[in-house]
């Protein structure tokens, strides 16, 4: 068995060497053949320096770069086909959440009780979330339930871990934030069996996703997926 780690990357050279070196620690203690794949999405920081010093030093580490700003959706849809792994785990690459469960979301997979482990900060002990945040989370999550029928809660876990034999049938178009429910939901149609554990989660100001400039786009580009799911 193969866990292969995909980190999609934008902006991220304060912090993308802790959190290497956060997942590395906790994976070489399981004793699990592994991979890391890092696909940086044009940011204007130095990111990518970055992932090539650590690639220089790793050799399971594969970086992937893009020409020009593509969005996290592309980012992870790319991640998902080059991942050669039988199990792909999903973070964020400011890492909110205890990577110490990894061994746990493992577990559950390796055991059959799940097809999809997602971490969940609303299940679970989590810092401080500010209501600008957490009221439209949870009216996101009560559209996506009746529009998709999706009832995972923490639609934008930044914690995921997923057979690879699902994402092998499941190609996602949307570019940006919306992914998260695509993905969700074509793991549903899939019949992927989807268990949410409770995780601490760290809330981090400044995170990839800014509510005012990504919120309204995120909703848009939501309701044209939902029209094009049903017209599939």
């Amino acid at each position: 068995m193969k866990l292969s780690v995909v980190v999609p990357t934008y902006n991220a050279a304060e912090f993308i060497e802790n959190t290497y070196a956060d997942i590395k620690f906790q994976i070489d203690k399981m004793g699990v053949d592994y991979e890391f794949l890092f696909r940086d999405d044009c940011g204007p920081d130095n990111t990518r320096e970055k992932l090539k010093e650590i690639a220089k030093r790793d050799k399971k580490v594969r970086l992937f770069f893009n020409k020009y700003n593509q969005g996290l959706g592309y980012n992870l849809n790319q991640l998902f086909k080059d991942a050669q792994g039988d199990i792909v785990v999903y973070f964020d690459a400011d890492l909110s959440f205890d990577v110490k469960r990894i061994p746990d979301f493992l577990n559950e997979i390796k055991l059959d009780k799940a097809d999809v482990c997602v971490g969940s900060k609303y299940k679970g002990i989590r810092g401080r979330i500010p209501l600008n945040r957490l009221i439209p989370s949870r009216i996101y999550y009560l559209m996506n339930r009746i529009m998709f029928e999706v009832r995972v809660r923490d639609i934008g876990s930044g914690f995921v871990m997923i057979k690879k034999k699902f994402l092998d049938n499941i190609d996602l178009t949307s570019k940006r934030f919306a992914v998260h429910i695509e993905l969700f939901h074509k793991l549903t149609k899939e019949g992927a069996r989807i268990r949410e554990i409770p995780i601490k989660y760290i809330h981090q100001e400044g995170g990839s996703f800014k509510m005012m400039k990504h919120g309204p786009s995120t909703l848009e580009e939501t309701w044209q997926y939902w029209w094009r799911s049903k017209n599939e």
